[in-house]
């Protein structure tokens, strides 16, 4: 299983604000949940992209979302229903590597007999 990162801007929604409305982080969770209904994780943030064109840094809440599958099919089918929804022409999506996991026994070393 891998581990996907999606980073969204809130200018980049339907409601193009500087802030995320309720309604966008709602239909976020709620089309991620129905592709990933095993867990997701999102993250809120504070970024932002230089303007060109305006010569100014323009600020914006941002939304990093992470995916563990092993279903690309189920990743490209959750991506097209996301720009769709969004109205986005294109999504970055960061494939960050394997998924691991640790459990407490892997971290303690076993007591002296």
């Amino acid at each position: 299983m891998k581990c996907f990162s999606l980073i969204l801007g809130a200018r980049n929604t339907p409601a193009a604000g500087r802030k995320f409305s309720r309604e966008d982080d709602a239909l976020i969770r709620e089309l991620t949940g129905r592709h990933f209904p095993d867990g997701f994780t999102i993250l809120n943030a504070d970024g932002g992209w230089f303007d060109p064109g305006r010569k100014v840094f323009v600020e914006e809440e941002a939304r990093q979302i992470l995916i563990c599958t092993s279903d690309r099919q189920a990743l490209r089918t959750w991506c097209k229903a996301l720009a769709r929804a969004l109205r986005q022409k294109e999504l970055l999506v960061v494939e960050l590597g394997v998924a691991r996991t640790f459990r407490y026994r892997d971290f303690v070393a076993p007591r002296d007999a």
